[in-house]
């Protein structure tokens, strides 16, 4: 994988690793992870432990269950992530505002933060003074709609497509007078991409300073109540204000009756007719964010799954042609330098197939997938190719250790002898003949590092050996335990923790020095 280091060249580097771990998820005073001291501290962990990548999930705001990949917005940045103590810093913010929002919680606490984030940001933003820095941030006007957007859904509490007819669009008459008349509230919205903008990219330059690069994600699709169908439906496959056709993946490992998403799809004939330039604008402000980026849901790209508007689950859909090559061709000759990692996990056929080994970009592999099947899978690690980027599991998945526990009788004898196989090749070999969840983990993950893969990734869950509790995200579920992990801050000064990790990079010659 080519990486972007911090004197703006590029290396390729044969064997690197890292770890995921989402802003929402560091420790924190406030309820959420965020853009500040933690933050660096991570980058510092990470750094001290010889690791070239710190991958996270999306930073657009989050939508529906507090999904991030359910974002009004493709560019936006999400304002829970603006630290409140930089605001303090800067002035905007006193000592005792900020007393009444401090509560510790082992998990992000969602409800609490909608109800009282936006108000104490409203009190930083009653002090801010525009400077020549901000005054260049709006020239763009990249956000403008954005803003108007928020600002309308303030004023109406409900998804844009509920408005009054009036407001649909935002090149109608009513949307030109709301603007005129709210300029300080469309100011404030603006001055949180601002705080934002600022917050992430001086904690990417420290980052990319410290020898750490950035692993962004980006959700292929846009929510139904998001900016971007309201300003532009003829981007997306609509029936008036509603979509014509929903998101979703056939059943499939992780759902019998597949997943719904709901997301309106792309109108590809759209697209090649303006020759992708939606898609060119998004990727260039991905690439201002991020030194690599992980698209979700990557065989979309080949064909995707839609599924009738209405209906309750995704099994009723049908695959749909995406625009395949010839997108991505356009892609490379518009961001040469465009770095991206496959998401290629579900159902493949051989048109998808095709595809991903057509663009050349490396793609996922989970280890948890190829613990159970015969050692011949693709996800198992002996097999991996030196293209990809291998996994113990992904934020969809059970930690290493609650997947392992909660393996049934013929499963986990298929994993033992699995196991088994992959403690010899990573010279990890046990006498134990009842090796606990934990011993099992370790060798799994000691083989994603060991594997021919490139580049390793582990979530920090897997490294501390955490059980399922602290999974991030259990896919076609509703629950608060969703997207809620967060990270015990005393890992972040645990030296125990970073020798592990610059160890098994070291014995698997993924260490940086």
């Amino acid at each position: 994988m080519r990486t972007k280091m911090s004197n703006g060249g590029y290396c390729k580097a044969m064997r690197q690793s890292g770890i995921l771990l989402h802003i929402t998820s560091l420790p924190n005073n406030y309820g959420i992870g965020s853009l500040g001291l933690n933050a660096y501290r991570f980058v510092d962990f990470l750094h001290e432990a010889g690791q070239r990548f710190w991958q996270i999930l999306p930073l657009s705001p989050t939508g529906f269950g507090d999904s991030p990949y359910q974002s009004c917005s493709a560019i936006a940045g999400n304002e829970y992530l603006i630290d409140l103590d930089i605001l303090k810093k800067n002035g905007l913010l006193t000592e005792n505002e900020l007393l009444p929002y401090r509560f510790s919680s082992n998990k992000v606490n969602y409800g609490k933060i909608y109800e009282t984030r936006y108000t104490v940001l409203r009190k930083a933003y009653s002090r801010f003074i525009p400077d020549k820095d901000y005054e260049a941030f709006i020239a763009d006007k990249k956000y403008f709609n954005y803003a108007v957007y928020r600002a309308l859904k303030d004023k109406f509490r409900c998804a844009w497509f509920d408005w009054d007819e009036k407001y649909s669009s935002p090149t109608l008459p009513a949307v030109e007078a709301f603007i005129k008349e709210n300029k300080i509230e469309i100011g404030f919205w603006l001055f949180l991409q601002y705080e934002f903008s600022k917050q992430w990219l001086a904690l990417k330059n420290y980052a990319n300073g410290r020898g750490v690069s950035i692993i962004g994600d980006i959700p292929i699709y846009v929510a139904h109540d998001s900016v971007e169908v309201w300003e532009s439906p003829e981007l997306f496959l609509m029936d008036g204000k509603n979509p014509a056709c929903v998101a979703g993946v056939p059943p499939d490992y992780f759902s019998k009756t597949g997943q719904l998403w709901g997301n309106p799809l792309y109108d590809w004939s759209y697209h090649k007719k303006t020759d992708y330039d939606w898609w060119i604008t998004r990727l260039r402000h991905v690439m201002s964010l991020f030194d690599v980026v992980r698209i979700d849901h990557f065989r979309g790209f080949s064909a995707f799954w839609a599924v009738p508007y209405g209906e309750k689950t995704a099994v009723n859909g049908v695959w749909k042609k995406g625009p395949s090559k010839a997108f991505f061709d356009k892609i490379k000759t518009a961001i040469p330098e465009l770095n991206i990692i496959i998401e290629d996990l579900g159902i493949l056929d051989e048109p998808a197939k095709k595809l991903i080994s057509s663009v050349g970009y490396p793609n996922m592999k989970i280890a948890q997938f190829g613990l159970t099947d015969n050692a011949g899978n693709e996800h198992f690690p002996l097999n991996y190719p030196t293209n990809c980027v291998a996994y113990t599991g992904s934020h969809d998945n059970n930690t290493t250790v609650g997947f392992l526990r909660s393996l049934r009788k013929l499963k986990r004898a298929n994993m033992l002898v699995n196991v088994k196989l992959l403690s010899y090749d990573c010279h990890m070999k046990t006498d134990n003949d009842s090796p606990s969840s934990k011993e099992l983990a370790e060798i799994v993950v000691a083989s994603v590092f060991a594997s021919n893969a490139d580049t390793a990734i582990v979530p920090i869950q897997d490294l501390l050996f955490l059980d399922g509790s602290a999974r991030m995200n259990t896919p076609s579920t509703m629950s608060e335990k969703n997207w809620s992990f967060v990270l015990d801050e005393s890992v972040l000064d645990d030296f125990g923790v970073m020798d592990k990790l610059r160890l098994l990079s070291i014995k698997y010659n993924r260490n940086l020095d």
